[in-house]
């Protein structure tokens, strides 16, 4: 009698590496630049689909050359022109970190007083004034 055992493995045993072995398929390595006006142009066109910090566009240029001393003239060509910054990088992600507490300590805010709303008669600081003690 012939064995049910099949010496192929499960179909569904690598699920989970599919994605990855997808994006080698679909996103190969980019050629190899050589000159420094072609790599400068490839950054630019890198910055085009969105910001990019320092690391990140060394990592995307180490990609697409494997000449340090290009990939360094590059960047410090794209500092220079004020295309990349890592200070202007970072300002929209500030917010979010002091809301989350990744910020530091002194940073936080303290809680909100609740206050009465406006009394339609007047508009006097007065009406303003706190219901109670502050929300601990």
């Amino acid at each position: 009698m012939a064995s049910s055992h099949s010496p192929l493995p499960h179909p569904y045993l690598f699920t989970s590496l599919r994605p990855y072995f997808i994006f080698f398929l679909v996103f190969p390595k980019p050629r190899q630049i050589e000159t420094e006006s072609a790599l400068y142009d490839a950054a630019i066109k890198i910055l085009m689909r969105r910001a990019h910090s320092v690391s990140e566009m060394k990592k995307a240029l180490i990609r697409r050359t494997a000449d340090e001393d290009l990939i360094q003239k590059v960047l410090a060509r794209l500092k220079q022109n004020g295309y990349i910054d890592d200070a202007r990088y970072a300002k929209p992600y500030a917010p979010a970190a002091s809301l989350t507490g990744t910020s530091k300590p002194h940073s936080k805010k303290l809680p909100r007083t609740p206050t009465r709303p406006p009394s339609s008669g007047s508009a006097s600081s007065a009406s303003c004034a706190p219901i109670a003690a502050p929300i601990q």
